[in-house]
């Protein structure tokens, strides 16, 4: 008697000789039973059939028979319930005895085909992070949890890894991005997220800790966690749900090369890009008074690197130094008034290449990309290596000075 509701008779090397084919039956009795539950504590145990249910009863977690480790959400259309989010691990109908799930003391949630280490087809590498629960939400979301109430892991994803660990900055065109799959700006303050209601959403990382949306394009679909995104022939962005087959959104583009890729930006904007550099679209630029709630640091020390986007502020927080995206280097107040900037407007083409080097002998410069410095600090350059600073002045002024505390360079 199996705890999937079937009576089958095997041999002795567990070949199925005969099935009460019950299995469908008790599987839809099982969604109702009260002995279903949407939270284990862990350390837990299961075999293949239903492991949890949501508390709205609009979605079920279960082992499938072939080791789909899988969320469905019910409906009056299939109420046995539709696949929204699986795992990548699958198994042949021998493991059938010896596959199992375990949310283990360490927090770690496994998924095996038989026992041991070697058995190893799937984890979350959750462990020793405090968890204690497993719990299937009302909107289908599989979480591991602390006793505080901490969200360690949900849906494949671990969420501290949107602003710690390494990411990605670049989708490049024949590569895509999962639900729940993100973008990261090289100085770590924004994240381009497909959610698992297929949205594109834009985040920046305030200097609280906590995440501030500065863009959602708003276009969702039923098809939670089954959809990706992806860069057209064209530069377009898109964004498909694969659950029914359809595109979602598609931004336009301007056409004007032939590779194409998509970059969260340092400013705040994610853009699609051509070879050149050139923008064929992109969302806004986050602005000053969001800038200045992102953690931008009032002074830098040598060896420093920059690209496009705002990088150092005045104590007051009402003074910025930016590098624009036509290459100019400016200091800016919060009315948006300009107190320096240098001459080098250098267009919108290959804006995505240049950055601001300050290195450990003091010298201060701008490259228009990795072999070309198009601007260098007039005498910012000292002869031997110090530790070089840089600061702002809550009246606009930026300083570098070495350990002596002697100025080098102040471009007032």
């Amino acid at each position: 008697m199996q705890n999937d509701g079937n009576l089958c008779s095997y041999n002795k090397e567990n070949a199925l000789q005969w099935s009460s084919n019950s299995f469908q039956n008790a599987n839809y009795f099982q969604m109702d039973s009260t002995l279903i539950v949407d939270r284990v504590k862990a350390p837990f145990t299961s075999k293949f059939g239903l492991i949890l249910r949501s508390a709205n009863n609009k979605y079920i977690l279960e082992l499938d028979v072939d080791g789909a480790f899988q969320i469905r959400k019910r409906s009056q259309e299939e109420p046995s319930g539709k696949p929204i989010w699986g795992n990548s691990a699958s198994m042949d109908v021998s493991y059938l005895f010896t596959m199992h799930m375990d949310l283990e003391a360490n927090g770690n949630l496994v998924q095996y085909s038989e026992d041991g280490q070697k058995g190893m087809a799937w984890d979350t590498k959750s462990s020793d992070k405090q968890v204690t629960h497993m719990e299937l939400t009302d909107t289908g979301a599989l979480q591991l949890i602390t006793d505080s109430g901490a969200i360690i892991w949900f849906d494949g994803m671990m969420p501290n890894d949107l602003w710690s660990g390494p990411a990605e900055n670049i989708l490049k065109q024949g590569d895509s991005l999962n639900a729940q799959q993100f973008l990261r700006s090289e100085n770590g303050r924004f994240v381009a997220i497909l959610k698992d209601d297929l949205s594109l959403v834009v985040y920046m990382r305030k200097e609280d800790g906590s995440d501030m949306e500065i863009f959602n394009n708003k276009m969702t679909s039923t098809g939670q966690n089954l959809g990706t995104l992806s860069i057209g022939s064209s530069g377009e962005v898109i964004v498909t749900d694969t659950t029914e087959g359809k595109e979602i959104f598609t931004s336009p583009t301007k056409k004007t090369g032939s590779l194409y890729h998509l970059r969260m930006q340092n400013d705040g904007s994610l853009a699609s890009l051509d070879e050149k550099m050139e923008v064929q679209w992109a969302t806004e630029v986050a602005t000053f008074v969001n800038q200045m709630e992102a953690g931008i640091p009032e002074e830098v020390a040598a060896p420093f690197t920059s690209y496009r986007g705002y990088f150092m502020r005045s104590p007051n927080k009402k003074c910025m130094m930016i590098l624009n995206p036509n290459g100019a280097l400016s200091i800016v107040d919060e009315t948006g008034k300009t107190h320096w900037q240098t001459n080098t407007d250098l267009g919108l083409e290959g804006a995505a290449e240049r950055f601001v080097s300050f290195v450990e002998d003091g010298e201060f410069s701008l490259y228009l990309n990795e072999n070309t410095q198009s601007w260098v600090a007039t005498d910012s350059k000292q002869e031997l290596p110090d530790s070089f600073k840089m600061t702002m002045t809550n009246t606009c002024q930026v300083e570098i000075k070495g350990k002596s505390g002697e100025v080098t360079w102040n471009p007032f």
